[in-house]
């Protein structure tokens, strides 16, 4: 889903690599290139402990976070702290 609304935005962006996360065996081969679209451009950093936790369930915060996150990058939003 996050790969075709960066198609919508016209935000190309890059692959990364996925070998950096510990975990990175477990994230299906159906979802590989999406999670990798989505970690090469900062969508997605992964846990604190060098984990993707592609098994786990998506909580409502870290969507919210990955949407922001394309908008910035699409340019579509300007988040600016005012602190």
């Amino acid at each position: 889903m996050v790969q075709r609304a960066a198609k919508v935005a016209e935000f190309t962006g890059t692959s990364g690599s996925l070998s950096v996360f510990s975990d990175a065996n477990e994230v299906g081969a159906w979802a590989k290139d999406a999670v990798s679209f989505s970690v090469g451009n900062g969508l997605i950093v992964g846990k604190s402990n060098g984990t993707l936790a592609p098994l786990s369930e998506i909580t409502r915060a870290e969507t919210a976070v990955v949407i922001l996150r394309l908008l910035q990058k699409a340019e579509l939003v300007d988040v600016r702290s005012t602190t």
